[in-house]
């Protein structure tokens, strides 16, 4: 399964939650890669790197968890529907069926990750930093699906859209410090 095989972990002090993958999105021969290799030679060790990743049970993969772990990258994933039940819910109960119950190791091994306290606290952050932008992203950008066709012209769409994001992003927080 290759879902996970572009993620990328969140850091709740970087600006940009959105940063386009500059090196799949433009032709071989551009100048922009010039500046992607100045950048590496620069060396990784001066800025911090995300020790942790949050994902929904739908990037659920083995081989990717242990690839992230491989790099020391600590992954939260969701192993099932999380909560599952409403707050406010006046329709009649239904029929309560036993949870299905996972039989990979690192299934159970995350699931028991994800129960204890520290897994709960830290995968409840997702709700600070992720998930908000994804509805800014629907609502306030009202963007819902792509207009384009082709991996291409969805990329360079997507890539707008980040755009977007950032620079309101990046009004929002130059309006915060003048203020």
């Amino acid at each position: 399964m290759v879902m996970m095989s572009k993620f990328v972990g969140s850091n709740r002090d970087q600006r940009f939650l959105l940063p386009p993958g500059l090196r799949d999105w433009i032709p071989e021969d551009d100048l922009a890669h010039f500046v992607l290799e100045a950048v590496e030679r620069v060396g990784m060790e001066r800025f911090k790197v995300n020790e942790r990743g949050t994902a929904d049970n739908g990037y659920a993969n083995g081989d990717e968890i242990e690839t992230l772990s491989g790099r020391d990258i600590e992954a939260l994933v969701a192993t099932g529907a999380q909560g599952g039940k409403r707050q406010y819910d006046f329709r009649p109960p239904k029929a309560e069926k036993p949870p299905k119950e996972p039989k990979a190791e690192w299934l159970i091994a995350m699931k028991a990750k994800l129960e204890s306290d520290e897994g709960r606290k830290k995968y409840r952050l997702r709700k600070q930093t992720v998930e908000p932008v994804f509805g800014i992203i629907k609502n306030v950008l009202n963007f819902r699906r792509f207009s384009l066709r082709g991996l291409a012209k969805v990329q360079g769409e997507w890539e707008l859209l980040a755009l977007a994001y950032n620079c309101k992003r990046l009004h929002r927080l130059q309006g915060a410090l003048a203020g």
